[in-house]
């Protein structure tokens, strides 16, 4: 009984001694994490190209330790965080001479350029200007292309904390900003927000909500309207629109619809003006308002057009694009296409069938991504896939149709490649018979044609403009195409009547003339030397069987060659051939049926008279013909 009252006894005495020190040891946590104060913040924003997001944070105290983890959550931001002083004038702002000016980005690039041109590496120079300029940054410290940063305050007093992309490439998109103080595991971008408030926005350094842009158009025909969609407003925005002529008589009209194309405000309908404004304070939020330029009184010629957000000194003419684009503009596609084959040339049907490859190139903010999301550089698409990824987002892309396909075009591994900065590349390899709309037979064999592959946008100009992809366009060296010799070949960039960019490749084919010579112009010769020969004869029984039999051969020739071609309205220089020899052969069948008739009749010495001449007269008949034919169809 002593025995268990002993162990009983030391049981309560250990775990006393235990409890005691976990007490100890809690409490003194507690009390240095409560005179640590602990404060945690997460924010979001955005950051465009080339612009920062500028925090003011108030009345930091020394010994407190900042901590600082920015990750890039949409777009293809990788995204760049600095710590500067509080009365460090980082910019932007209008200059008097209406210039935008952002001393601390402008400082970065011009030691960046003179590095460079000095042959040094900017990957080196760039740590020197960052940790010249601030007291603490980081590009990639965090996971993937996460910024995180610590710093330890050396003084009471406000500091500015700066998000913006990497200088080494030009990225954008929505970010989370995770800030805290004295909490270490805000470097992990896992720390709990405490409800604190650590950062401030600086709406006016960061110029938040202010964008202008500048555009340049033409309008180039009478009653002409061209239309810009705004993409995004908010309640409270107002917008600036200044238009004026450069060229030209234009009296620039501006109109402002809403997403209906319900006309919400005008300036200079009357079009008495070259250079007019407009503003208005938008009343709700929206999507894809339109804006239209257009004249009222048949004026064309050139014209500028600056908008902007939240920035009346655009009125002034002065500023230049800065922040995020307002209006969508032609997005550029650059085309190219190479034909590989050619499977056949239908001249009756006026067509000819290809095998080849269509490849565009062009660039969407809108399919930007983060390589981060799928630890890749590249994302690919196929067709269906891209299709589908597009409607559920409401992305458009430049589709276009071949403009003189015949039936179907039949596509193999159609596929989309997108860059993380949103920089789109379509392949295609496609099959297609294609009409070939301007044979022109009248030099035929001799002639030269011309093979066309059009392709146009389905969608307007104010979308989509084509442009040449360098270098790619090309002619296969094995296109299995026997008659024809593909010469050479050119890109042209058009305007279809319905305002719609087309890309045109035009082929200049001429055909092999060996088979034609050789096989149609040298029998025909030779049959003209048989006729001439039997001049020789004075048989004239035997002139007619053969002259006879020579006509029946150029039927036959014609026949042939009537079968390669379309029943044409007008004559070719092998039907003008053709019909020579038939007109002469049949011209010395009469004649020598003539001869033969005078001879019988006891005129044998008229006879001989006459063949004398007509010997020289035949050879001369051709040769007259074969002259005629070279200036008439400009051989």
């Amino acid at each position: 009984m002593n025995k268990i009252r002993h162990i009983f006894i030391r049981i309560s005495t250990y775990l006393f001694v235990v409890t005691t020190l976990a007490l100890y040891i809690f409490m003194s946590t507690a009390i240095v994490m409560a005179g640590k104060n602990t404060r945690v913040e997460l924010l979001q924003g955005h950051i465009e190209p080339e612009a920062a997001m500028v925090y003011t944070l108030p009345e930091l105290k020394q010994g407190e330790k900042l901590y600082v983890y920015v990750q890039g959550i949409s777009g293809n931001l990788d995204p760049f965080a600095a710590l500067v002083k509080g009365d460090l004038d980082i910019g932007p702002r209008i200059t008097a001479e209406g210039e935008i000016d952002q001393p601390l980005n402008d400082i970065f690039t011009d030691r960046v350029e003179r590095a460079i041109v000095d042959g040094r590496d900017p990957l080196s120079v760039l740590p020197e200007i960052a940790n010249e300029f601030t007291l603490a940054w980081d590009d990639d410290s965090g996971a993937g292309n996460a910024a995180a940063l610590e710093f330890s305050v050396r003084a009471d007093g406000d500091y500015q904390l700066l998000v913006l992309s990497t200088p080494f490439k030009k990225t954008f998109g929505d970010y989370t900003l995770l800030i805290g103080i004295d909490e270490p595991t805000v470097l992990t971008g896992n720390a709990e927000p405490t409800g604190d408030t650590i950062a401030i926005l600086n709406k006016n350094a960061s110029r938040i909500g202010v964008s202008i842009q500048e555009i340049t158009g033409k309008i180039a025909a009478k009653n002409q309207s061209i239309f810009y969609i705004i993409k995004e407003i908010h309640l409270g925005d107002t917008f600036y629109v200044l238009a004026e002529a450069t060229s030209g008589d234009l009296r620039p009209v501006v109109l402002l619809n809403d997403s209906s194309d319900k006309p919400l405000a005008s300036s200079n309908f009357r079009g008495g003006k070259t250079s007019t404004t407009l503003e208005y304070t938008f009343t709700e939020d929206g999507n894809n308002y339109i804006l239209r330029i257009f004249s009222n009184n048949d004026t064309t010629g050139d014209y500028r057009l600056l908008v902007g957000i939240d920035e009346p000194a655009i009125l002034q003419g002065k500023l230049s694009s800065w922040g995020r684009p307002i209006v969508q503009q032609a997005t550029p596609v650059k085309i190219g296409i190479q034909i590989d084959q050619i499977t056949g040339v239908n001249q009756q049907n006026e067509n000819f069938g290809m095998v080849g490859n269509i490849m565009m190139q062009w660039n969407d903010p809108n399919l930007a991504f983060n390589p981060d999301s799928c630890q890749c550089l590249v994302k690919t698409y196929k067709d269906t896939d891209f299709q589908k990824y597009a409607t559920e987002n409401q992305i458009i892309w430049p589709q276009f149709v071949l403009t003189n396909q015949q039936g179907n075009r039949w596509s193999q591994n159609p596929t989309f490649f997108v860059e993380p900065d949103g920089n789109v590349t379509y392949f295609e390899r496609f099959s297609a018979t294609l009409q070939a709309p301007y044979f022109d037979f009248r030099r035929y064999p001799f002639d030269t044609q011309q093979f066309f592959v059009r392709v146009d946008s389905v969608l307007p100009e104010e979308f989509y403009i084509f442009a040449d992809l360098e270098d790619y366009t090309r002619i296969g060296t094995e296109l299995g195409e026997e008659e024809w010799v593909f010469d050479k070949f050119n890109t042209v960039i058009s305007s279809t009547d319905k305002a719609q960019s087309r890309f045109t490749m035009q082929i200049e084919v001429s055909r092999h003339l060996n088979y034609y010579i050789f096989r149609i112009l040298l029998p025909i010769v030779l049959i003209i030397l048989v006729t001439f020969f039997t001049f020789f004869l004075q048989d004239f029984v035997k002139r007619i069987e053969i002259t006879g039999a020579n006509l029946l051969l150029f039927i036959a020739f014609n026949f042939t060659i009537s079968n390669d071609l379309p029943r044409l309205s007008y004559l070719t220089i092998l039907d003008a051939v053709m019909i020579t020899t038939f007109a002469i052969s049949a011209l010395m069948v009469m004649y020598n049926v003539v001869l033969k008739r005078i001879e019988v009749g006891g005129n044998a010495q008229l006879v001989k008279r006459i063949d004398n001449y007509t010997i020289w007269i035949y050879p001369v008949l051709y040769i007259g013909a074969f002259i005629l034919f070279i200036s008439l169809f400009g051989l």
